[in-house]
């Protein structure tokens, strides 16, 4: 996603499509790329999208006129998309932790095992 030019909508309808968040957005200029997420189960909404312009003006524009604004029903929050601070894409949460935790244990494993041999 590029810096200020991606936005962020929430308040969508379980049954609003990358195709029809596109159409209601390419009023405010060229679209690079359009994300809804979805349920794994009922493969429906889950509730929010990525709408990602070719310029940042185009984006803003989007926000100034279609935050709090409705579609099908619901109210709209639309605004600038935040930027993820780290690249954890396709790793646990956790895998750094554990990465540490059996590193350390490693040492302790060698430690452990140098001093048998030692005794023996």
């Amino acid at each position: 996603m590029a810096e200020n030019r991606t936005i962020y909508v929430g308040g969508l309808d379980e049954n609003i499509t990358p195709e029809i968040l596109k159409s209601v957005f390419i009023a405010f200029g060229e679209i690079v790329e359009v994300t809804v997420p979805l349920s794994p189960g009922d493969q429906k909404s889950k509730g929010f999208g990525f709408v990602e312009f070719e310029f940042d003006e185009d984006a803003l524009a989007a926000v100034d006129n279609m935050h709090l604004g409705e579609l099908y029903g619901k109210t709209l929050k639309v605004n600038i998309s935040k930027q993820q601070t780290t690249n954890i894409k396709n790793r646990a949460i956790w895998e750094n932790e554990t990465d540490e935790y059996f590193s350390v244990n490693e040492q302790d494993d060698n430690q452990n095992e140098d001093s048998l041999m030692k005794n023996t």
